[in-house]
């Protein structure tokens, strides 16, 4: 894990594929006794809510470019969040 960060509730995050989210809550599956990450996304879908472990949310991934490794979510910060819904 890249790092041990929960993300809160109503923050907003970029996948690194440029799709953004809404964290709703954390939540823990049971049968793996694990954090999980419960989010909604901001673009239209077939579906309501998903989740991801919170290891996987924080982890580093492959950029899209083969530059290196960046974060899986990046919150967005406050002036980010305003050019997109401009």
């Amino acid at each position: 894990m890249s790092n041990s960060s929960r993300p809160e509730p109503g923050e907003i995050y970029e996948h690194y594929t440029k799709k953004t989210y809404r964290v709703f809550s954390m939540g823990l599956d049971a049968s793996r006794q694990e954090d999980i990450v419960i989010y909604r996304a901001l673009y239209p879908t077939d579906y309501d809510y998903f989740s991801r472990p919170l290891t996987e949310w924080n982890e580093l991934v492959a950029s899209l470019d083969g530059a290196g490794l960046i974060p899986r979510f990046r919150k967005l910060r406050a002036d980010e969040i305003q050019k997109q819904a401009g």
